[in-house]
């Protein structure tokens, strides 16, 4: 049952590493807000999480401590200091959007628990911030998850976490670090089994060397990741490995080779590179 307290209470409620909701626009609840001015270092390590409104939430509530962080949805002039030292999160979601977050976080807490939940939560931000583009944000809170999973033995959930930062570390062209996370979840994919999880890090470790023009170690993890996919009937990550095989092929200067894998990956149909590079009867001459 919900338990009535005076609001001058609500700070010795706050410890470090939690994530606060708090209503927003109209409804924020500013008895609440005098108190933690009153004492602003209960907000050390505390992550306010609120969808605060530009002209009527006036309060950075970031500000209150060194250590106090918060994440929102819009930028407000009264945050300004505090969003370039790194303390605020920006969010840049619609109203519909972040209803559904919100949505999602609450049911994520609910149906895995406050442990398993809390990663989730990380997990779904780092991919917010990754479709926003913003790299950073999404390793931290991709690191954020991993470490949770970690703490809670949650085994896939860190293999994903791994698996996540991976791809912002190819994205960055750090190929060496991007294999040794691909690794390290690939190890534990084996572990508990997860043989999709083992055919998807077989494929990004392949790609890492694909772009390094490593090819064949690169033909090597795309052949593997092959006999991977077929096993549990992922025909789309099959095609896709067929495919990058064919550019690689094309790359050596053996066009015909190329023209037979881009076969087996369309269905019979010739198909057209992302770089432009058309594979044909023609070039297989």
């Amino acid at each position: 049952m919900p338990t009535s307290i005076a609001s001058a209470q609500f700070p010795d409620l706050l410890k470090p590493g939690q994530t606060v909701y708090l209503p927003a626009s109209g409804a924020e609840p500013l008895l609440l807000r005098d108190a933690l001015e009153a004492r602003p270092g209960a907000a050390r390590g505390v992550n306010f999480l609120a969808a605060w409104v530009p002209g009527i939430n006036t309060f950075d509530y970031a500000g209150l401590h060194e250590k106090a962080r918060a994440t929102t949805f819009f930028v407000m002039p009264q945050v300004r200091e505090s969003f370039a030292a790194g303390k605020v999160r920006v969010l840049p979601l619609n109203y519909a959007a972040i209803a559904r977050w919100l949505a999602e976080a609450r049911i994520a807490y609910r149906e895995t628990g406050k442990a398993r939940g809390e990663a989730l939560c990380w997990h779904r931000l780092g991919a917010v911030s990754l479709r926003s583009g913003d790299l950073d944000e999404a390793v931290t809170c991709f690191g954020t998850a991993r470490d949770l999973c970690q703490q809670n033995q949650d085994g896939q959930g860190f293999a994903n976490a791994l698996h996540q930062i991976g791809t912002i570390l190819m994205q960055r062209q750090q190929y060496e670090q991007a294999r040794a996370h691909s690794r390290s979840a690939l190890s534990v994919q084996h572990e508990i089994g997860d043989r999709a999880g083992v055919a998807r890090s077989l494929y990004q470790i392949a790609c890492a060397f694909m772009e390094e023009n490593n090819i064949a170690e690169a033909v090597t993890g795309y052949r593997h990741a092959i006999k991977v996919m077929k096993s549990v009937e992922d025909l789309a990550g099959v095609a896709m490995s067929f495919y990058h095989l064919a550019l690689l092929a094309h790359r050596t200067g053996r066009a015909g080779g190329a023209y037979r894998l881009m076969l087996v990956c369309g269905g019979g149909q010739p198909g057209i590179s992302r770089t432009g590079t058309k594979f044909s009867r023609d070039t297989a001459r």
